[in-house]
């Protein structure tokens, strides 16, 4: 997912995954416009993880990036879990902050339909840019297509004054289950 979970919901202590999310120009004109953020998650205990993120725009390092998540409430009788996820990131060319917090709700419709969304709110804080809160949504469903191949459609979804309305549809390809 491109704005996806620390870990699964319910991550039990020990777990650790590192990976990197990549976008690249397709026609090769303008390698600068490559952007990579590779990142660390760790669950340093049952239901606890935390994210460091090291994102790079056109060849620099663009922030620093830092997440911690909490599953409060796993029902694997009803398919269901939350948490909430807490996201800051320091802008490094300018004097400012991105700050999010967001509940993130999941849930097992059936033995191949899930979904998961993450909705709460966004603020840009600093000396560099101009104070600002707004809505984030994020809303995936899931079909897992066999044991370890799902499909999903990610829609992203921000709201700021400023900014504006951006909205982003990202098709699904991953290899386990959607939010566990």
């Amino acid at each position: 997912m491109v704005f996806d979970l620390v870990r699964g919901l319910g991550a039990e202590r020990g777990e650790v995954e590192a990976n990197a999310l990549a976008v690249l120009p397709i026609d090769g004109d303008d390698p600068a416009a490559s952007e990579i953020a590779p990142e660390v998650e760790v669950a340093v205990a049952d239901g606890l993880a935390l994210e460091l993120e090291f994102p790079v725009v056109e060849g620099s390092l663009f922030s620093l990036k830092t997440a911690a998540q909490w599953t409060f409430d796993v029902d694997e009788e009803l398919g269901v879990a939350q948490g909430v996820q807490g996201i800051v990131e320091r802008l490094l060319d300018e004097d400012a902050w991105h700050l999010t917090l967001l509940w993130v709700p999941g849930v097992r419709f059936d033995e191949r339909w899930s979904g998961l969304a993450m909705v709460g709110l966004g603020a840009y804080v600093g000396r560099d840019v101009r104070d600002e809160v707004g809505l984030v949504a994020n809303v995936t469903g899931f079909r897992d297509l066999a044991p370890a191949w799902t499909l999903g459609l990610e829609v992203d979804t921000e709201v700021f004054a400023d900014a504006g309305w951006s909205t982003l549809l990202m098709p699904q390809e991953i290899g386990s289950a959607s939010w566990r």
